[in-house]
């Protein structure tokens, strides 16, 4: 069962994700303000308070499997 912030962050993603492609990768950096996630060939990246993706990138040739923030913050590998 999900609690109300889970429902809520998986209605945000499903919604802003645009895709029906499934999430694989999600990462949170270090002081939980920003939020990764791998959809398809593209990763999104959400204001964890608004739950708007803050940007997009692309240019993957693959499906995304794995996304994480170094310890800082300041690196995002995909």
């Amino acid at each position: 069962m999900f609690s109300q912030n889970e429902f809520l962050w998986k209605s945000a993603l499903t919604k802003q994700s645009q895709s029906n492609k499934p999430i694989h990768a999600l990462s949170i950096n270090h002081d939980g303000s920003r939020i990764a996630v791998g959809v398809g060939k593209r990763v999104l990246i959400f204001d964890s308070e608004s739950g708007k993706i803050v940007r997009t990138l692309k240019g993957h040739r693959d499906e995304i499997y794995t996304v994480g923030y170094s310890h800082d913050g300041e690196l995002l590998a995909s």
